[in-house]
């Protein structure tokens, strides 16, 4: 398993946002470079090393280029491109002009280790979000002086409602609108600073109320975040009638890698890279051995028998596809993945423009499952006040959830961590005993029941095993019956 052979305290410390190496040595953080994550061997060997080398220049009061500079320039020179699909020259004295120069300061102050390139990404986010969705459109290229539209007519209270609303529908978290509120400010203070507005928006300066945490609690948490049967049968449905009355192919891979999900407490990465070697060890023993794509940690489950069958159903579509073959940087090697889009592509939205054979990048943790999930949601909730809040990732929880509520399971919460594959929680469990998985097989049984996906999936496949084509866009249909099996 992954980190196995690192040490079991770490020298230096991991900056998550950045995805780098760092050490904080008297007064000043010094970036020692990225890795794919925190257990990452090779990065860690390799940022030690640096380390080693940099502290030793600055005890003796040497001359040192600090590894913040060169690390910065590589992954920063594309962050000014903010507001078009290129970079674009904006009028002078226009908004996007004043967000470019206001970057252009926070990047120097990265080179100059004064800052993070994780927080210059950050505050970078939360500017665009600001021009792009809230001012509009024309406030782009319009005067950042303007007396109607400029920066100095901005109203906390109008943007502070505004986040509100955002964050009521869903589509932000309290933490993020506080991020973009403190991004907001900053940018106020540097036009203000720079001449580049004749005054500082009114109420700006002060400190900011923040926005309090949608988490107020655990008997909050079953009500906000988890959602019950009945949002769940209804996405359900909503998929199964698309497919039986419209013949809609994408419908039905979105019933299966929901089902997917359920079954193995995973999210839509997880899914997007099981490869077909996993699962032809899976059809011959009805179990599922992968590895959670962010912590590494092996789980083996039990598939439900609708599971199988919806995910063959799909496989059989794509018997004429030539097989997908990527390096993924969670197997470390080349591997043939399990599923593709209709064009035959990778599902991680990072994936789309790589062609096979080439390397995964770093950033890859999103899916074309929320993507295509953002479009569906509209059609499920319509006329709805208020949209639900219900995503791909919730099933894991709302499988979690069913599992801890089983009063009469002595050890449930040691399942909830094998069904969810959290991180080892001690050096024993990382070092000295493997995890027996199957003692969550009985529990997954329970949980096929309890969700009541029997009355819902069995009368489905079966009105549809008979049915020679789906509609699958973009491609060249054969029926089932002629496709050849290998």
């Amino acid at each position: 398993m992954k980190g196995y052979a690192l040490p079991r305290k770490f020298l230096l410390s991991w900056d998550k946002a950045n995805k780098s190496w760092l050490k904080t040595y008297q007064g000043k953080r010094h970036y020692l470079g990225r890795g794919s994550g925190k257990y990452d061997k090779e990065a860690y060997q390799a940022a030690l090393a640096t380390w080693t080398v940099l502290k030793e220049k600055i005890d003796q009061g040497e001359h040192y280029d600090d590894p913040a500079r060169a690390l910065s320039r590589h992954h920063t020179k594309k962050l000014l491109d903010t507001f078009g699909l290129g970079v674009e020259e904006y009028p002078r004295d226009s908004m996007a002009w004043a967000a470019q120069k206001f970057l252009e300061d926070l990047r120097n102050k990265v080179e100059n280790a004064e800052i993070s390139p994780g927080y210059l990404r950050v505050v970078k986010w939360g500017i665009r979000v600001f021009i792009t969705k809230f001012a509009g459109p024309k406030s782009i290229r319009g005067l950042v002086n303007n007396q109607k539209t400029g920066l100095s007519t901005l109203r906390l209270s109008s943007l502070r409602t505004w986040l509100e609303r955002q964050r009521r529908e869903g589509t932000y978290s309290a933490s993020t609108c506080n991020s973009i509120l403190t991004s907001v400010r900053l940018f106020c203070v540097y036009c203000d600073d720079h001449g580049y507005i004749d005054e500082m928006p009114r109420g700006w300066r002060r400190h900011l109320k923040r926005f309090g945490s949608s988490r107020a609690g655990i008997s909050n948490l079953a009500d906000k975040h988890i959602p019950d049967v009945d949002r769940l049968h209804q996405v359900f449905r909503w998929y199964i009638d698309r497919v039986i009355q419209e013949d809609d192919w994408r419908a039905l891979e979105m019933l299966a890698w929901y089902t997917l999900m359920l079954n193995i407490g995973g999210t839509p990465i997880d899914v997007a890279y099981i490869t077909s070697d996993e699962w032809h060890e899976a059809k011959s023993t009805d179990r599922l051995t992968i590895s959670r794509t962010k912590t590494g940690v092996v789980g083996s489950f039990l598939l439900w028998k609708p599971t199988i069958q919806m995910i063959d159903m799909i496989k059989a579509s794509t018997w004429d596809l030539e097989p997908l073959i990527i390096y993924s940087r969670y197997h470390a090697k080349n591997v043939e993945l399990l599923m593709q889009s209709p064009h035959g592509k990778a599902l991680a939205a990072s994936n789309s423009r790589i062609k096979k054979g080439e390397k995964v990048p770093a950033g890859a943790t999103s899916s074309a499952i929320i993507a295509r999930w953002g479009k569906h949601k509209k059609e499920i909730f319509k006329g709805e006040d208020v949209m639900p809040k219900f995503s791909p990732k919730h099933l894991r929880k709302m499988g979690a959830d069913f599992i801890a509520r089983r009063e009469n399971l002595e050890n449930r919460l040691e399942l909830v961590r094998l069904y969810l594959r959290h991180s080892h929680r001690t050096m024993a469990a990382m070092h000295y005993h493997d995890r027996h998985m199957n003692i969550l097989d009985p529990v997954l049984k329970q949980l096929y029941a309890d969700l009541n996906l029997d009355e819902l999936l069995k009368p489905f496949l079966r009105q549809i095993k008979g049915r020679e084509t789906l509609h699958r866009p973009g491609r060249y249909q054969r029926p089932w019956s002629a496709r050849k099996k290998g």
